[in-house]
């Protein structure tokens, strides 16, 4: 009765569970084996054997954060516990009893051949903190669970096989011993044996697994591991009158045998005073990643959305284009000024100058003319324009500039219009998405499912290794391949647009691996 109300409360409890906004929830399927019995001490001359069992259920988890680190596990399932016991030749109990003519004696029974079955099978309701590592780039996880799990009996059968059994009376008054007549259950007895009911109670068991964790597809999931779990509690206790061989005195000839468990050889001696649940084994468990019914942001989602991404767009295509034209600029520069050096090297050596070199020479003359006229107008324009170079020459500044806009963009934006989704982590020459980035962009699929009027912008960045024309390839790469896989999902080509930022936007400065490996990554954002 003290179990009601648990079993009453912790569906109650797995139903507020599940409708919380977690961010991810599992249902799987397991099934474990290996040896699974009753584990109790025998008296000398008894002796116990640990037999194979196994079971399966049904099985939830769900997450507490969005990094699918920690959560908790509950389910339901069944469990078969086998145990089998065995007496030595010449094992005898003996138990008080006073006969019809209200004498005190003595039942004493000898056993050859005895052995004894034990079978039970238990419902179990686990609660177990559930742990997992981040996936490695194989796909592979490590995970841990550890707690309690309730047992309930649902089944207990014992059965005994005896070859050869020799009741006696003593009388201890008279120290007089009967071994007849039959009638009265008297002499030896062979091929005797028994069966019946095991009278099991509710236990509490400490268990713990450990394993792996394999991604088999973007939803369905394999764990394998092994599992440990102990009783606390005993699942049978001593009955004051469950003597061992129990005869009727209405019928003496007609006697049976109980179970060792629960039952006293002697008058003051019981076989076993607890009784505990214990398995250990492999357990292989299939699960299923289940979204919940709204929509949660993705684990690496920003909880401010940056400025307006639309502007962003914008001034990243105006800087390329202006960067564009600068690098032409100073290439040109480069050109005229090794022409010149040139013509004056010859100059020195007096050699003869060509028709191009001889343009060249008036061509600085005129130079040189037209930067005395415009010396005037250099002076007057020469602060602003000090100023203007220092703003876009300076990338700390731009640095800045941009990371005070990723902190303070929820100003900027209207609550909810647009979210930031970020695969980060590529290598120098990585433009393809790993199974991890299709994993993390689940939500933003389902978001553009759900609501065919939302669209999404792709942001490729590099960090600040190799010359300028292989990062802006590298950005656009990285974004092409995240809006080709938006198009093989369904959705219309005209929703996804995207944006090579080069190096343009570092979230952090490119001072080490570490955050060149960070500022590697494309911006989703939705809109």
């Amino acid at each position: 009765m003290k179990t009601l109300p648990l079993l009453a409360a912790l569906p109650v409890f797995m139903s507020l569970f599940a409708q919380a906004q977690v961010r991810q929830h599992e249902v799987s399927v397991y099934g474990e084996g290996g040896l699974s019995t009753l584990h109790y001490s025998l008296p000398s001359g008894a002796s116990r054997n640990n037999s194979a069992g196994g079971g399966g259920g049904l099985g939830y988890t769900s997450f507490f954060t969005n990094s699918i680190e920690f959560g908790l596990h509950t389910g339901v399932g069944v469990s078969l516990l086998r145990s089998a016991v065995r007496l030595s030749d010449g094992f005898g109990s003996a138990v008080a009893l006073v006969d019809e003519y209200y004498e005190a004696y003595e039942l004493r029974s000898t056993f050859v051949g005895y052995t004894e079955r034990q079978a039970a099978v238990m419902l179990h309701l686990p609660l177990l903190l559930h742990y997992q590592s981040k996936r490695y780039s194989s796909g592979r996880r490590y995970y841990a669970r550890a707690g309690l799990r309730l047992e309930l009996p649902l089944y207990g059968r014992y059965r005994t096989s005896i070859a050869s059994l020799t009741n006696e009376h003593y009388y201890a008054d008279l120290d007089v011993t009967l071994r007849e007549p039959a009638y009265k259950g008297l002499g030896e007895f062979s091929g005797v044996g028994a069966e019946g009911s095991l009278k099991l109670s509710t236990s509490v068991v400490a268990l713990a697994e450990v394993g792996a964790k394999w991604q088999l597809s973007r939803r369905v999931s394999l764990y394998a591991g092994l599992y440990a779990g102990c009783g606390l509690s005993s699942v049978a206790k001593p009955k004051q009158d469950g003597d061992f061989v129990v005869r009727s005195e209405a019928a003496p000839s007609e006697f049976g045998v109980s179970s060792v468990v629960g039952s006293r050889y002697a008058t003051d001696k019981y076989f076993t005073d607890k009784v505990l649940p214990l398995s250990v084994g492999g357990k292989v468990e299939l699960a299923v990643n289940m979204w919940p019914a709204r929509l949660a942001t993705a684990r690496n989602i920003m909880t401010a959305a940056p400025q307006p991404y639309k502007a962003l767009a914008e001034w990243v295509q105006t800087r390329q284009t202006r960067q564009k034209m600068e690098n032409r600029q100073e290439w040109q520069n480069v050109e005229k000024e090794e022409r010149l050096r040139r013509q004056q090297e010859k100059l020195r050596s007096g050699e003869e100058l060509t028709e191009e070199e001889e343009e060249g020479k008036k061509e600085k003359e005129e130079k040189e003319k037209e930067e005395q006229q415009q010396q005037q107008q250099q002076q007057q324009q020469q602060q602003q324009q000090q100023q203007q170079e220092e703003r876009e020459r300076s990338g700390e500044e731009q640095r800045q500039v941009e990371a005070d806009s990723l902190q303070k963009g929820a100003e900027f934006c209207e609550e909810g219009s647009e979210q930031l989704f970020r695969l980060s982590g590529y290598s120098v020459s990585q433009v393809n998405m790993t199974s991890v980035h299709v994993e993390e962009l689940e939500v933003v699929l389902a978001q553009l499912r759900l609501n065919p009027s939302l669209k999404v912008l792709c942001i490729g960045s590099s960090c600040n290794m190799g010359i300028d024309a292989v990062k802006l390839n590298v950005s656009k790469r990285r974004a092409e391949s995240v809006r080709k896989y938006f198009l093989s999902q369904g959705i219309d080509e005209s929703r996804v647009s995207i944006i090579a930022a080069s190096d343009s936007l570092p979230l952090v400065p490119n001072t080490s691996e570490r955050n060149r490996k960070e500022n590697r990554r494309v911006d989703v954002v939705t809109y």
